[in-house]
Parts: C-alpha cells; sequence; structure tokens
C-alpha cells in the first residue's frame, strides 16, 4: 500500500506540474504570480483548522441533498396512485391501447415534473453549502448552521430553488436531454447521417451549455451577499461579474483535475477533501472579481 500511495503521489505531482504550467499560459496574473496559484493557496490557508467543518459540511450536504429530493419526489407519489387507480377503475370502459397512451402519457407528465422537482430542491442545499466556503474564505466564525440556511424561511427555500431552475432553464440543460429523447423517437436503425447529426448537434448543444453555466455560476455568491435581490437580479450580476472571467474559472476549477483523479482512485472518498477545496478556491474567486478582495 505504501508503494501505491508513493506511485500515485509522484504521478499525481507530475500531471499537477504539467497542468499548472498550462494553466498559467492563459490565467491571468499579478506580477510574477500566477493568480491561480494564489488562490488555491489562499483557500489551504482559509481551511487551516477548518478541515472538520469542510468536510463535515460535504458529508451533511450529501445525505441533505439526497434527502431533500427524495422528499421531492415522494410529493409526487400520492397523486400518482390516485391517478393509478382512476386508470384501473375505468379499464373496463376504455379501449386498453387508449389506456396504455394515456398511461404513458400521465407517466411522461409525472416524470418530469418529478426530474423537475428534484433538481429544483438541490438549490436549497447548495445555496447553504456556498455560504459555509463564502464565510470560510472570509476566515470568519463560519459554522455548519450555515449550511440549513437554504430551509429558513419557505420563501427563501421557494428563492433559492427557482435560482436552480432557472440556472438549468438559462444554461440550456434540457436540450441534450431533448435531442437524445428525439433521437430515440425518431432514430432509423442503419441512418448514418441522421446519427452524425445528432452527434454533432448533441456537441455543440453540451458546449454551449458549458459556456452558459460560466456565466452564472456565481449567482449564489451574489444571492448570498445581496439577499435583497431577486433571482433575475443576482443572475444578472452574476453574468456581469463572468464576463471576460469564463475562462479563468475553466482553467482554474481544470487545475484540479490531478486531484480529482486521485480522488476517484479512492473510491469518491478523497471528494470529501477535495470539494471543500475546490469550494473555499471559487468563493476567493468570486470575492477577488467583485471586490478585489483576496484575503
Amino acid at each position: 500500500m505504501c508503494i501505491l500511495w508513493i506511485i500515485l503521489q509522484n504521478w499525481y505531482n507530475y500531471i499537477d506540474a504539467c497542468i499548472s504550467r498550462s494553466v498559467q499560459q492563459f490565467i491571468f496574473y499579478e506580477g510574477d504570480e500566477s493568480m491561480v496559484g494564489e488562490m488555491k493557496r489562499e483557500a489551504l490557508y482559509s481551511l487551516k483548522g477548518k478541515w472538520g467543518l469542510g468536510v463535515g459540511s460535504t458529508i451533511l450536504y450529501f445525505i441533505l441533498s439526497y434527502v431533500v429530493s427524495m422528499a421531492a419526489m415522494f410529493i409526487l407519489l400520492i397523486p400518482g396512485i390516485i391517478i393509478f387507480f382512476l386508470v384501473v377503475s375505468l379499464a373496463g370502459s376504455v379501449e386498453a391501447e387508449t389506456m396504455s397512451i394515456g398511461a404513458a402519457i400521465t407517466f411522461g407528465i409525472f416524470y418530469c415534473i418529478m426530474i423537475i422537482l428534484s433538481n429544483a430542491s438541490y438549490g436549497i442545499t447548495s445555496y447553504g453549502y456556498t455560504n459555509v466556503f463564502l464565510q470560510i474564505s472570509k476566515r470568519e466564525d463560519a459554522k455548519v448552521d450555515y449550511l440549513f440556511e437554504g430551509f429558513r424561511g419557505f420563501k427563501r427555500m421557494m428563492k433559492t430553488m427557482w435560482a436552480m431552475l432557472a440556472i438549468l432553464l438559462y444554461t440550456g440543460t434540457w436540450i441534450p436531454m431533448l435531442l437524445i429523447g428525439l433521437f430515440a423517437l425518431l432514430g432509423e436503425e442503419g441512418n448514418t447521417s441522421f446519427a452524425i447529426a445528432f452527434f454533432v448537434l448533441l456537441a455543440i448543444s453540451i458546449v454551449g451549455m458549458i459556456v452558459m453555466y460560466f456565466s452564472y455560476a456565481l449567482t449564489y455568491y451574489v444571492m448570498i451577499e445581496n439577499p435583497e435581490y431577486s433571482v433575475s437580479q443576482a443572475m444578472k450580476e452574476s453574468k456581469n461579474l463572468m464576463k471576460g472571467h469564463k475562462l479563468d474559472l475553466f482553467l482554474l476549477w481544470l487545475s484540479f483535475i490531478g486531484w480529482a483523479i486521485l480522488a476517484l482512485l479512492t473510491f469518491g472518498i478523497g471528494f470529501l477533501w477535495l470539494s471543500p477545496y475546490m469550494s473555499t478556491t471559487t468563493a476567493h474567486f468570486y470575492r477577488y472579481i467583485s471586490k478585489g478582495e483576496f484575503q
């Protein structure tokens, strides 16, 4: 195990050095100091004595997100059961084909609503998780209580859920799913030109989705710092802040790829430490481009 760990560590150091050199060719500079390296160092400094809070918050975040997501989907169970029994009661008076079509449409509608509610629910926990590491980056008295900020009041819960839905809508997350659905519905076996066109459109939509995502990547930070802002105002502010900085944030996150691969080799356990590291670094990035604050 020791030998394996040494090999992995040396391999990681090599990959990290290669990526850092590539990133430093693009990332903005301040004198001779790479900004990406400085932000990561500041994040590590902010996390001194806070790793327990960071890891604990990450574990709680995953658990909370799962529970809230399941609860949101469970809400649909009762109306789903009611509709099921209504369909069964009509089985004797409605033709089998008509009933099967109706059941398929009903299932499709409920499935879409379930996916929407499930994704929206992540907004509540994401708001709190972002808040924890924003406070850590400021080296203030961050507490695990901040993780539950999204649950404080019905209005805030709805606001954070709507923010997540709006981000998914504006970034075009639904387009790849729509294309996949159309391909499954209209695709013909052996039709090579149709398949090529589909994959080209899918690739373009994914790239566009990623670019658009970076425009709104700081929405929750803006909402936390400006609680009086509406969701649309927070998204607009995020978009303004990210003008000219999309590549910077992309390369900042890319610089963690070595750690991400290493975390995968630990069956995902390493992400309990990597996630706080990345989240704190991103918080420093937000503070720098929004207020020029670094420490």
